[in-house]
């Protein structure tokens, strides 16, 4: 990951993931697709910080990179990132087990469920791999398992290129069971991920595979040329960041909400992200 370099097939170009540079087509995408205009940044900043302290009980972070995040999530429309802050931090309330620090989730995180590849699709997307047959139930609860895939997911979502391009998953049912189904198949699950992607089935032949992400930028294991999916380097990064998760704990409603039943839901950051996926 750290030592990936751009891959360059016929007109396509290969980002690598951590690479936080924005291209001219970055910025424009951001500007016909986003409503972002620099010169009016300041502006947008300025009114959500207001609309935020509005609401006494919240204490938000309210750094430009965290407030910039939402605004490109809701195409700069002040009054819905604001919305989309407060309901952040009313869900972190009601779920805490899937915020918690990478360190308290070091043990799942280095499970190998859930990873992102060294390098970034054609269109911008970081590529998102989960392989649910690596989840053991009897070990880790299905909210532990949501946890770890929101907890990475949120690091790499502070990367300005995946905020603007989002993501492209690869849901690898290898192994799949009974036992995973049996304790994650529920119609409230059903329908949450049935309404947070877009789902291309695919078979055992990775060609059809390729038609989304190429094979230069794929582990072997998908029909690629880059070696097998290893979440080590990512959960080390994320780890080095544990720092950063602890001051964020700050930030929220007081404790006056109190703490609801955690429900089987999908965390606003995530729900919030372009997601498109290919299973596998």
């Amino acid at each position: 990951m750290d030592t990936a370099q751009r891959v360059r097939e016929g007109k396509s170009i290969y980002r690598p993931l951590l690479d936080t540079t924005l291209t001219k087509e970055d910025i424009r995408k951001a500007k016909q697709e986003l409503n972002e205009k620099p010169e009016d940044l300041n502006r947008h900043l300025v009114r959500v910080k207001e609309l935020l302290t509005k609401e006494k009980e919240l204490f938000p972070n309210t750094d430009d990179e965290f407030l910039h995040r939402f605004l490109r999530a809701r195409k700069f429309n002040d009054e819905r990132a604001a919305n989309l802050i407060r309901d952040h931090y009313r869900y972190r309330v009601k779920h805490p087990r899937l915020f918690r620090r990478p360190k308290d989730m070091e043990a799942i995180l280095r499970c190998n469920i859930f990873n992102y590849l060294a390098h970034r699709d054609a269109q911008g997307r970081a590529i998102f791999v989960m392989k649910i047959g690596h989840w053991c139930p009897e070990t880790f609860s299905f909210k532990e398992f949501v946890g770890a895939g929101n907890v990475l997911s949120q690091w790499v979502l502070s990367n300005p290129v995946t905020q603007i391009n989002g993501y492209v998953g690869i849901w690898d049912f290898k192994d799949y069971s009974f036992q995973h189904f049996s304790n994650s198949c529920t119609p409230r699950l059903m329908w949450m991920l049935s309404s947070l992607m877009q789902v291309v089935v695919i078979g055992s032949d990775m060609k059809d595979l390729h038609k989304y992400i190429h094979a230069s930028v794929l582990p072997e294991e998908y029909g690629g040329t880059m070696p097998p999916s290893d979440c080590t380097e990512a959960v080390n990064r994320l780890l080095e960041a544990d720092s950063e998760w602890i001051k964020d704990k700050k930030y929220g409603y007081v404790p006056k909400i109190g703490r609801c039943k955690e429900e089987e839901e999908e965390p606003e950051l995530v729900k919030a992200a372009k997601e498109e996926s290919c299973a596998a």
